[in-house]
């Protein structure tokens, strides 16, 4: 498993711009933050989300994310 730090630096050797992350059961997702005219929470801002796997550390798209983690539990947000 990994950490919250360990997951951020993975996640800013692919992209820097992210303001937020959200634990889940099995992963952090990072994206930017909400900017109150979406209803998706994660995918607000016009910038994809990355996903890094707590498990492996691999950092995944959403769409894989969902498909890997049905049904995940949110955890905490941080902000960066």
């Amino acid at each position: 498993m990994i950490t919250y730090k360990q997951a951020l630096s993975i996640v800013k050797k692919t992209k820097s711009q992210f303001d937020t992350c959200r634990e889940t059961t099995h992963a952090y997702i990072f994206f930017v933050g909400d900017d109150g005219e979406s209803d998706d929470e994660y995918t607000i801002g016009g910038d994809e989300p990355a996903v890094v796997l707590k498990s492996t550390g691999e950092c995944i798209n959403f769409v894989s994310y969902i498909n890997e983690c049905p049904g995940d539990k949110d955890i905490k947000t941080y902000e960066i």
